[in-house]
């Protein structure tokens, strides 16, 4: 029939790349709302994953980076504290990373957003520990 099998469970949905570039800015809601960098994309997903070609694998891969750049963010921050609160030296690039992480989840939704509005591809945040499956 010269049909792939993408083709036929993509059948019914719709390309919106405008969805999917909006999709990688909902991330910036944590400027705002503490834990937004996961919420906000968490709704957005649950609500139009079935509908928007690609969108399903994109949600993972940004909710999972989010997560475990949250988990990093402050874990380090909160490390920082305990240790300058029991005044220990030595220890200030923990809040080195907590910052650089919070800066990587600032410039990384922005660059792979402007991307995927350029191209016809989607970008994809790197894949390293899946919390949650497509």
């Amino acid at each position: 029939l010269d049909i792939t099998t993408e083709t036929i469970f993509d059948y019914g949905k719709v390309e919106d790349k405008n969805y999917l570039v909006l999709f990688h800015l909902s991330v910036l809601a944590s400027l705002f709302i503490p834990l937004g960098n996961i919420i906000l994309p968490l709704i957005m997903w649950f609500n139009k994953k079935e509908k928007i070609s690609g969108l399903k694998t994109l949600g993972a891969n940004v909710i999972n980076f989010q997560i475990l750049l949250t988990i990093v963010t402050y874990v380090s921050l909160m490390s920082y504290v305990f240790i300058k609160i029991n005044h220990v030296e030595g220890y200030s690039w923990l809040v080195i990373v907590s910052l650089m992480t919070y800066v990587l989840n600032v410039i990384l939704p922005i660059v792979l957003g402007l991307s995927t509005h350029k191209s016809n591809t989607i970008k994809y945040y790197p894949k390293l520990i899946p919390f949650i499956r497509a």
